[in-house]
């Protein structure tokens, strides 16, 4: 008589797979821990110690596709994972489930977590309120009322509680909206009192907050306070009214904060927008204008094409590196390895040879690009590299070599 597999080999088995470096067995074995159900649940929940950020966003996909209110407390032991992505993706998967055995680990993570974290424990929140759960929505509430919180995740959630849908009542609104007003911070009551004028909730036809897109044109948002909306703000219906507000924007700090938030938010038809806010931006700072706001909205427009995955400016960021603009710099470097194109190596060796304090930061960028091109000594962006700027390639090979050891 055959030896039949037990059902907890056969988990276990499968487990081990989600591990595998080929991506049609990962697949595999989630797609079959799937179909076994709860089953699954706390076997993988004990296999996640120990387990690479890889084979835990696997594991993470098992449990998002098990329905069953038993795999929740897996879910959130994942929102606190310590790689950002499983993280990010356990906090969206545990907004999809209407329990509120969610809301403590939420609130947690909303009152102290990274910005991204925040951001995605608020959108969370919000959609467990529209999904009709209690309580919900008094999370977000106390944040933005308490006046120990930080102003610029107050600030964004304001914002957040503007793209609720239905939408809040007008008087809870304006309630919400005289209680800011009476702030001692002065941002807080500058925005309480935008929402007293505003009345009620108005929105542009694409259903972003008037508001925020206003206040965003107009430069009267922070950088600090860009990126925070950024993290909080996640709906592709508000992106029509972002591409208007930027291509009308007039000021430096308007693009800037306008480009942070596309960064964040954006998708292909921002690429466009973004490259002639970029093309306008570049025209003014030859024309007298305030040459330092100018700078740092270009680099923050430089950021957001490279954050969406576009070459479309290469040339003018192979300039603009090569200037060394100190203000900007590291902005310029991130960008420059998330873009990873080799043809700014000559770029990145001028500068480390002309200021060798920016070497490392230089050497870091060249070893992203090394990795995304698969540079070789013999590759033509090396070859391009000129004479005088060789011995800052050689440490840039060097730095790449000890990082792979």
């Amino acid at each position: 008589m055959p030896i039949v597999p037990s059902r907890a080999d056969r988990i276990r088995t499968l487990i081990e797979q989600l591990a595998s470096e080929r991506p049609a067995e990962r697949d595999s074995a989630v797609a079959r821990l799937t179909l076994l159900g709860l089953r699954v649940v706390e076997p993988l929940r004990a296999s996640l110690i120990g387990a690479s950020a890889q084979t835990r966003l696997a594991a993470l996909e098992v449990l998002e596709r098990i329905e069953d209110p038993r795999a929740l407390p897996a879910l959130l032991t994942l929102t606190g994972d310590p790689d950002r992505a499983v993280a990010l993706r356990a906090i969206e998967a545990v907004g999809q489930r209407s329990d509120p055995r969610s809301l403590p680990t939420l609130a947690g993570i909303l009152a102290s977590g990274s910005t991204q974290r925040r951001g995605a424990a608020a959108r969370a929140l919000a959609r467990l309120h529209e999904a009709g759960l209690d309580g919900a929505l008094d999370l977000l509430v106390d944040v933005v009322v308490n006046e120990k919180a930080e102003t610029r995740l107050r600030l964004a959630l304001v914002d957040v509680l503007l793209l609720i849908e239905p939408p809040l009542p007008r008087a809870t609104l304006r309630l919400l909206a005289r209680r800011l007003a009476s702030s001692p911070a002065a941002e807080i009551a500058a925005r309480g009192a935008g929402l007293e004028r505003v009345g009620a909730r108005s929105t542009t036809t694409s259903g972003a907050p008037a508001d925020l897109v206003e206040r965003l044109a107009k430069g009267e948002v922070s950088e600090a306070e860009a990126r925070e909306v950024a993290a909080c703000l996640g709906r592709a219906e508000t992106l029509p009214a972002l591409h208007q507000a930027l291509e009308r924007a007039a000021v430096p700090r308007a693009i800037e904060a306008l480009a942070v938030v596309l960064g964040s938010v954006g998708g292909p038809p921002s690429i466009p927008v973004l490259s002639r806010a970029l093309a306008r931006i570049t025209e003014s700072m030859g024309h007298g204008a305030d040459r330092t706001g100018a700078l740092e909205a270009r680099a923050a427009l430089h950021s957001a094409l490279a954050a969406l995955d576009s070459r479309v400016a290469l040339h003018d960021l192979r300039e603009l590196v090569a200037t060394r603009p100190s203000p900007v710099m590291s902005s310029l470097l991130d960008a420059a390895a998330r873009v990873g194109d080799g043809s700014l190596v000559p770029a990145l060796a001028r500068v480390a040879t002309e200021d060798p304090t920016l070497l490392p930061p230089c050497a870091a960028a060249f070893a992203t690009i090394a990795r995304r091109e698969k540079l070789r000594r013999t590759s033509p962006s090396l070859r391009k590299v000129r004479a005088e700027h060789r011995p800052a390639l050689e440490a840039f090979l060097e730095a790449t070599h000890r990082r792979r050891r």
